[in-house]
């Protein structure tokens, strides 16, 4: 393949990312997060710490960008203006998040599977607490 041709291809399926704006690069994480979650539920049962480990690190590292995907204007279907209104409880909240899905890391690094399910449910009552306050 001649190099205008490579270059034409490059532009034309990475344009779509470039022009994505947070709106739906933030869908798009928090539909990852969602993945992430069920596939912690599922790994449980099959004992895979590392796999377990992985998805909750991927959901800390969701959090801590969490509140960039939110800058002023960006308001959406699902997002409720009391988002902005409340900008550092909307971070705290994330933060809270983040330091939930870390203790599932720390849980599943130790090999601490009984204790996983309840680091889970205390993972998804973050997310309720900010949705609850947050999601339209």
């Amino acid at each position: 393949m001649r190099l205008p041709a490579l270059f034409f291809l490059l532009v034309v399926f990475l344009m779509p990312a470039a022009q994505a704006g947070p709106i739906e690069e933030r869908q798009a994480n928090f539909k990852a997060n969602n993945q992430a979650m069920r596939a912690i539920a599922s790994l449980i049962g099959a004992g895979d710490m590392a796999g377990i480990a992985q998805n909750a690190r991927q959901i800390a590292s969701w959090a801590d960008e969490m509140a960039a995907y939110f800058p002023a204007g960006s308001d959406s279907r699902g997002a409720s203006p009391a988002i902005w209104q409340n900008f550092d409880d909307f971070k705290d909240k994330a933060a809270a998040n983040k330091a939930a899905a870390l203790r599932i890391a720390e849980l599943a690094e130790a090999g601490q599977k009984a204790e996983i399910g309840g680091a889970l449910q205390a993972l998804g009552g973050s997310c309720k607490s900010c949705h609850f306050a947050y999601k339209n």
